[in-house]
């Protein structure tokens, strides 16, 4: 298949994980909070749609030359890149779009990324390897197929 055709399936399956990720951490933080804000699966949704698109774009091309080892470590380094993303960049372009620069502790951001991106690593971790899987999945079916 040719990579044009796989970069796009795996855009537009980092988009649809990102948006099913966003809505199911966003019931887990309201189960935390015991309260339901409309903004939260839009917040989530915005700070890490951008890293998803790029990331699985990039990995539908190699994800069936990985092993398991590989995959592994490949999973662990993009749920890594991911909340790094989303916890730095993501949430200080969100916050001050919806607040205004002035309003923003940017630094803050960039301060407590790091521990957010490490404290949720054994969740993500998984999480990033079973969506390889998918992915994979995915490239496999749409490889098999002549269109």
């Amino acid at each position: 298949m040719e990579k044009g055709k796989l970069y796009l399936i795996g855009g537009i399956c980092g988009l649809f994980l990102s948006v099913i990720l966003s809505v199911v951490s966003s019931f887990a933080i309201i189960f935390v909070i015991g309260g339901w804000d409309p903004n939260i699966p839009i917040w989530f949704f915005l700070t890490s749609f951008i890293p998803f698109i790029i990331i699985y774009s990039i990995l539908a091309v190699r994800i069936t030359a990985l092993n398991t080892k590989k995959r592994s470590i490949m999973a662990a380094f993009t749920a890594l890149l991911i909340l790094l993303y989303a916890g730095s960049i993501g949430a200080s372009l969100v916050a001050s779009y919806k607040f205004g620069y002035q309003n923003v502790n940017i630094m803050g951001y960039f301060q407590y990324a790091p521990i957010y991106a490490f404290s949720l690593l054994p969740v993500t971790w998984p999480v990033a390897y079973f969506s390889f899987i998918i992915l994979e999945s995915v490239v496999e079916w749409k490889t098999q197929q002549k269109v």
